[in-house]
């Protein structure tokens, strides 16, 4: 099985992390494959890169901070295994009754 790389980076400025996503998106090699920012609890944001293989991490990091003009907080790598998304999200969801149907 083949999997994917998930960076992962936790910051508490909301325009630094606006800043990493597009860093991310537009100025590293290689490419990621999907960027991701949302909030992470009460005044921080996460901000993902998903990659097809393992990134040098610090390569990764020179090319960020050189980017950003500043050092970053710690960066995280894991392995993302390759299964089977769709049908692992589909079997959490419940029944939805429509009128006399209900689908399953």
């Amino acid at each position: 099985m083949t999997s994917q790389s998930k960076l992962s980076v936790r910051i508490t400025q909301a325009d630094a992390a606006r800043a990493l996503a597009g860093a991310l998106e537009n100025l590293i090699d290689p490419v990621p494959q999907a960027v991701t920012q949302f909030e992470d609890g009460a005044d921080a944001w996460r901000v993902e890169a998903y990659f097809a293989a393992p990134p040098d991490l610090a390569t990764l990091s020179a090319q960020l901070e050189a980017a950003l003009g500043s050092a970053l907080p710690p960066l995280e790598l894991a392995d993302v295994p390759d299964l089977n998304w769709v049908a692992i999200s589909q079997a959490a969801l419940p029944p939805v009754a429509a009128g006399r149907f209900v689908v399953h």
